[in-house]
């Protein structure tokens, strides 16, 4: 459970790495040819950002461009992205504080030590560097990412509820959209890695769970018992129909399954997968009745999210943030 708390707040919002710059991992060294930034890179209520901080913060997500032929103006691109995020975050961060909303370090403590438990120091202090982050500054993170994330949830997405009628409006003018290809809904047993040391206990575990299958065990039960699937609770069964387009690469030979066979032990880059197919739906047109609720919950989010940014920016104009590479 708190592994995938964790693992959620990593991917939350873009990932952007601490506000204090004493939480920075000693020692990092950039790969790549930054030699004509300037000294200072951006301004955020009369504060500087400083170059060698910003790029102390940043060399996880700046080294992985010494293996691509980027151009310096690729990379002034690349790196006013990584600026915006960082300031995106603090905005959302202060806005939320500003709503009410504050970061529960305490909150965030507990949880951090069950992930912990879970992977063990090491592991979880691998995963953290792996995103920027110290273990040190983790219960700050993550306290802060579910901060921003409560302010979107309580006090921006009540009030962009679409209704029905705008909902039909949109399907009534977009009919091309809603045409399906052919279709599966299946049940998943799923044992995944967070680390590649971590694979072949995952791969031992999925190997035995296969074993269970084969001598008579059914498929919801131990998918209950032993998945790390979101849906494990409900026996593996996912919670809609999947086309090809929805499915990743390895994964998309379920569509040629027949109903109720297992499929063999499939490995994906984030673990592996026993796979079950329950029901199978033709290409066609999609009625409105099947799609209103996930259409009217996808256009209330998408203009939960628009006003979301809208705030951010505004908030940023009126602490006067500024980039310095132009």
């Amino acid at each position: 459970m708190y592994k995938s708390i964790f693992l959620f707040l990593l991917t939350l919002i873009p990932l952007m790495a601490q506000e204090n710059e004493s939480e920075v991992k000693p020692g990092l060294e950039l790969n790549i040819d930054v030699s004509f930034l300037p000294p200072v890179l951006a301004v955020y209520n009369g504060e500087r950002l400083r170059s060698e901080n910003f790029l102390s913060e940043y060399a996880h997500r700046l080294n992985p461009l010494s293996k691509v032929k980027m151009n310096q103006a690729g990379l002034i691109v690349f790196i006013k992205q990584l600026i915006h995020e960082k300031y995106d975050r603090r905005a959302s961060i202060e806005l939320a504080k500003i709503s009410g909303i504050e970061p529960n370090i305490g909150i965030a403590f507990l949880e951090l030590q069950e992930v912990e438990k879970e992977l063990g120091r090491e592991k979880l202090t691998k995963q953290l560097q792996a995103n920027g982050i110290t273990y040190k500054g983790a219960e700050k993170y993550m306290a802060e990412s579910k901060a921003i994330d409560l302010w979107f949830k309580k006090k921006i997405v009540p009030e962009f509820q679409v209704n029905e009628a705008e909902a039909l409006l949109y399907y009534s003018e977009n009919t091309d959209k809603f045409k399906v290809k052919d279709r599966v809904k299946f049940a998943q047993i799923f044992c995944g890695f967070l680390l590649p040391d971590e694979k072949a206990t995952a791969k031992r575990k999925i190997q035995e769970i296969q074993y269970q299958l084969s001598i008579g065990k059914k498929f919801s039960d131990m998918a209950k018992k032993y998945s790390e699937g979101k849906f494990a609770a409900q026996g593996g069964v996912q919670d809609k129909f999947y086309s090809e387009d929805e499915l990743i690469d390895v994964l998309k030979p379920i569509l040629r399954m027949e109903l109720k066979k297992r499929s063999a032990i499939i490995e994906s880059k984030n673990g592996f997968h026993l796979i079950e197919v329950l029901e199978r739906r033709k290409a066609g047109q999609l009625k409105f009745n099947e799609v209103k609720n996930g259409l009217m919950l996808t256009m209330s989010m998408e203009k939960a999210k628009h006003a979301m940014n809208a705030k951010i920016e505004k908030h940023k104009k009126e602490a006067k943030f500024k980039i310095l590479l132009d």
